[in-house]
């Protein structure tokens, strides 16, 4: 591999992280517009922690983002961590495998409460307009440490954070 292909596989390694990132601050800050930067118009869910009765299938970027903001928006905070990315890149496509830990907060009565879905993404990613895209997206729930009971008691409640619609 000559040096500038080795150049240019790190850039896209580090640009596809940086992807990965961006949609993890964007479910944190429930930031629509950061979300859809790095979606496809059209993506394919296979797989979905949050989107209940999930059965796969295509659906737009901005029903994803609306779907999954409005199960975020009923917790008092959450924070997601995108780590331990393995990417293959072939061209103008690439896939990604990357661990995930969901932290969920519940306030109750005064106090915080908290549950972690550890999980796994499966992507796979277009490179578009000199930006790594991703197109096709699976999680899987690997395991849950902490309160389980909040994950009922913040969808009950119902949304505590606003997010932007349009």
């Amino acid at each position: 591999m000559t040096a500038k292909a080795l150049a240019q596989l790190a850039y896209d390694e580090l640009a596809i992280k940086r992807t990965t990132a961006k949609v993890a601050h964007a479910q944190d800050d429930l930031d629509l517009d950061l979300y859809l930067s790095c979606f496809t118009e059209q993506v394919q869910l296979e797989k979905a922690v949050m989107i209940e009765g999930w059965k796969g299938g295509e659906i737009s970027a901005r029903d994803l983002a609306l779907k999954s903001f409005e199960h975020l928006s009923c917790y008092d905070a959450v924070h997601h961590m995108v780590f331990n990315h393995i990417i293959d890149i072939d061209g103008d496509s690439a896939t990604c495998v990357a661990d995930l830990n969901a932290v969920s907060v519940f306030v109750e009565n005064d106090k915080p409460l908290s549950c972690t879905i550890g999980g796994r993404y499966f992507l796979r990613l277009k490179r578009l307009r000199n930006s790594w895209l991703i197109c096709e997206r699976s999680i899987t729930q690997r395991y849950i440490h902490g309160d389980q009971s909040i994950l009922g008691k913040a969808t009950a409640r119902g949304p505590v954070r606003e997010f932007s619609r349009s």
